[in-house]
């Protein structure tokens, strides 16, 4: 690695995370380090010198409540300076950081604070049984000042992350990484995403997700100034890009998809941007093209990694249009394309992906009863299906889980939900699997319309579908929704929702057939009551 392209102040010794900001506090600081904005756009910026004050008080106010090393501190918290400190003060006594979602129902958190066992939770609200401290911006400018450094531990393991639970309970992964950074980590970080010194990055997503999170946290070490969203509003995205002439920022596809709506209408400058980098889900060919078109290929990093940090693979757009579709290329890992009798297959053909990580370190699951499945090689895999092509690029199909077996055949939601999200009347859209007595599972879609429900043309968009993906791929059932229920960082449980609908029934709703040009039926799922109460109005 060509570490020497760095500047003079990351080829040295590598630092903790604390240790970084205690030197940009040094260095500078009166500058803003993070700039956090409301979801109506009110602004508070944070310097380097507020930041570094923060985390000393929080650190030695989680020392007095018993925090030392090796102590578990579980972090609920939104997006917030309160967040930021806790994870820094945690990371500097030398505890396992565990960040969990704050919009997680109370038994999903319940039963994930079961697992982890925390020594101290710091969260928005009261959890019955455990020892929590709601922290909050003024409670943490009220604490006493610092008594005097402590030393700077920063042990493994350092951070731990709960999967989305899109395919069913959420899981707690302990990531065996330290929160340390050093050339080899700024160098391998800026091949991934583009991302380097001296620039200005939005962070659109919740800091507990690990997309965001890491960006946040190497943008921090490398200096530059956050520009952190509390929630996520594609206007609010677009004015500070501009505001802020922002350099750099990451976003999920769903993000992606709402933004290219929003600039149909309302032009956006993005002069000032050098580069951006998504992950965290499957991203749509026409959705790439269309922002490789809007900043150029050579400003658009993709990379597909996991909660469990198996393996990585990268691309660069530029790269990508040579080989439309695919997620890239093994970055510091191997990738296998692996039948289910684990004998490896042709070049083109699907199969489970598998990944030997190269790098040091590792990550487990915490008291999970689900194992990844491992090779006789010691390749491991999530669970992920894709091919690999002839000159070693990866393509994802769909995740083991999201797959529908519907009259015999192998439907990947995927490969569906990006064709209904072309669909010009589509905000969003979302597929899986219900129970059918003839179909044995029918492909069911929530869509989220881009007008009012009772003034989406149904016919029209089934005319759209058929014209691009094969019958029996085609959803069978249709719910219109005002919103998909995704979280600000674009998850959703797919499973929760196939089993609310599995235990309402069909007796619970109301359908509206409409034959389509093929003669194949397909129809709309509304609750009684939304469409009572439109025929009422």
């Amino acid at each position: 690695m060509d570490t020497a392209s760095l500047p003079p102040v990351f080829q040295g010794e590598t630092k903790s995370i604390y240790g970084w900001v205690a030197h940009w506090a040094a260095e500078k600081g009166g500058d803003s380090a993070i700039v956090l904005v409301d979801k109506d756009g009110g602004e508070r910026a944070v310097s380097w010198a507020e930041l570094l004050s923060a985390a000393d008080r929080t650190a030695w106010y989680f020392r007095g409540l018993g925090l030392r090393e090796g102590s578990r501190l579980a972090v609920a918290l939104p997006n917030s300076l309160a967040a930021v400190a806790a994870a820094l003060a945690g990371w500097h006594l030398g505890c396992c950081v565990f960040f969990l979602s704050p919009e997680l129902p109370g038994k999903e958190l319940e039963a994930l604070l079961d697992q982890i066992q925390p020594q101290l939770v710091a969260a928005g609200g009261k959890l019955s049984g455990w020892p929590v401290q709601n922290l909050t911006d003024a409670s943490i400018a009220a604490l006493p000042a610092a008594q005097g450094p402590l030393p700077d531990l920063c042990l493994l393991p350092a951070r731990a992350t709960a999967t989305g639970g899109s395919t069913g309970t959420p899981k707690v992964i302990i990531e065996d990484m330290p929160m340390r950074y050093g050339p080899i980590d700024f160098y391998s970080w800026q091949m991934l995403t583009g991302e380097h010194s001296g620039q200005r990055l939005l962070i659109c997503g919740s800091l507990h997700h690990s997309l965001f999170g890491n960006a946040f946290y190497i943008a921090m070490a490398m200096g530059n100034t956050s520009i952190v969203l509390k929630q996520f509003r594609e206007e609010l995205f677009l004015s500070l890009v501009e505001k802020y002439r922002v350099s750099a920022f990451v976003l999920v596809p769903t993000m992606m998809s709402r933004i290219s709506q929003l600039l149909e209408t309302r032009p956006g400058d993005f002069s000032s941007v050098e580069c951006m980098h998504h992950a965290g889900a499957s991203c749509p060919v026409w959705l790439k093209k269309k922002w490789i078109a809007l900043l150029g290929g050579e400003k658009i990093y993709e990379f597909y990694s996991m909660s469990e940090k198996v393996g990585v693979t990268a691309v660069r757009g530029d790269e990508w249009l040579l080989h439309e579709g695919t997620v890239g290329r093994p970055f510091g890992c191997t990738v296998e394309i692996l039948d289910d009798g684990m004998a490896p297959v042709e070049p083109g053909t699907v199969g489970n992906v598998f990944f030997k990580n190269e790098q040091p370190g590792s990550s487990h699951y915490l008291l999970g009863s689900q194992k990844l499945s491992q090779a006789p090689d010691g390749a491991v895999s999530v669970g992920d299906l894709g091919y690999m092509d002839a000159d070693g690029y990866v393509y994802l199909v769909d995740r083991r889980s999201d797959m529908i077996i519907t009259g015999g055949k192998n439907v990947y939601a995927s490969e569906v939900e990006n064709v209904l999200k072309e669909c010009p009347q589509v905000a969003d859209a979302l597929v899986f699997g219900l129970s059918d007595v003839t179909w044995g599972r029918r492909v069911h879609a929530l869509i989220e319309p881009n007008c009012p429900p009772e003034e989406f043309k149904l016919y029209s968009f089934a005319d759209f579908c058929f014209r691009r993906i094969s019958n029996y791929k085609l959803p069978k059932s249709i719910e219109l929704v005002e919103r998909i229920p995704r979280d600000q960082n674009g998850k959703v449980h797919k499973s929760r929702l196939a089993e609310e609908r599995e235990a309402a029934g069909e007796d619970a709703q109301q359908f509206k057939f409409i034959t389509v040009p093929n003669g194949h039926q397909i129809y709309a799922w509304r609750k009684k009551k939304a469409t009572q109460k439109k025929e009422n109005g």
